[in-house]
């Protein structure tokens, strides 16, 4: 394909970690949508994805492409504080709220005292990063309590593309469901994660699945170990109450993020729609059937996005 075989660019741009008003404006054209029909989801990548899907069942657009980024090497020092601007202006912005402070609020939440989920957590960030140990995570600096450095991601540039088409040959983009939770952290579930359920919920039901355990390459959003313990259960990996046993064995029991996860290192914003790129190559080296990709954004992921992606048979 060619840019002119395009006849539509979603873009995933993020004025807050760009560091512009208006960041489409400026990167539309080098994503190809000069003189053609582009849309900006300057909430989540995940969004994005949505969008293009709806285009191509809509039947308004034949070929869609879908992109995303962040450059980590020029935020580093300020994105934290261009993420406040989130936030509700008269309460919480001023306390400091953002991805960081969020992510540790969800984190205290999950573990609430309980060395179990201390250990589960750092055995699950230890497998994401492949080359660690549990004891390692466990050791390295408190960053924002209870989370420790070697329990997040650092910052690294890196932009992501995908192009949705109708018909033709390749990955099939079977299901995508998306929900968004309320915008303030002490009126949502931190644990429960009900809108992550609702979206995993919706792309099944639009992939003919039921549930998550048929799939065979699952690549699910790992900013924190937590987050992606808390994911199990409404993904429909586990029962609820099984989350940390799943956690301590995961690798055996199901494909979990063969691949490795953000841990290693996850672009400001765009960097969820990796996933989906992720377990389309799984797909391609024929590793998998079916794969999983979760695409999370926002305060202690407050956007939800769940997308299904099958080999033609």
């Amino acid at each position: 394909l060619t840019r002119d075989d395009l006849d539509g660019v979603v873009l995933a741009a993020s004025d807050q970690t760009d560091g512009r008003a208006i960041s489409s404006m400026l990167t539309s054209g080098p994503a190809g949508a000069y003189l053609n029909d582009e849309i900006n989801a300057a909430s989540s990548p995940g969004h994005a994805l949505a969008l293009g899907y709806m285009q191509i069942l809509s039947g308004t657009h034949r070929r869609v492409l879908v992109s995303s980024w962040g450059k980590g090497s020029e935020t580093a020092t300020t994105v934290q504080a261009a993420e406040r601007l989130s936030a509700e202006p008269f309460f919480e912005r001023d306390g400091g709220i953002g991805a960081l402070a969020a992510a540790a609020l969800q984190a205290q939440r999950h573990r609430a005292g309980d060395p179990a989920r201390h250990r589960a957590a750092a055995q699950v960030a230890a497998r994401n990063h492949g080359d660690r140990s549990a004891d390692e995570v466990a050791a390295s600096a408190v960053v924002a309590l209870p989370l420790r450095a070697l329990e997040l991601p650092p910052e690294t540039d890196g932009a992501y593309s995908v192009v949705l088409a109708g018909g033709g040959e390749g990955v099939i983009l079977s299901g995508v469901g998306w929900c968004s939770d309320g915008a303030r952290i002490a009126e949502r579930d931190l644990v429960g994660l009900p809108h992550l359920a609702k979206a995993a919920a919706d792309a099944y039901r639009r992939a003919r699945l039921d549930g998550g355990r048929a799939i065979g390459s699952l690549h699910l959003h790992d900013y924190t170990p937590d987050a992606e313990i808390l994911a199990y259960a409404p993904l429909g990996l586990c029962e609820a109450g099984r989350e940390l046993e799943l956690a301590c064995n995961g690798g055996a029991e199901l494909a979990i993020k063969p691949g490795g996860g953000s841990v290693r290192g996850e672009a400001p914003f765009g960097g969820p729609l990796r996933k989906l790129l992720e377990a389309v190559r799984a797909i391609r080296a024929k590793s998998a059937d079916r794969a999983l990709a979760q695409m999370t954004t926002g305060f202690a992921g407050q956007f939800q996005t769940v997308a299904i992606v099958e080999g033609r048979s």
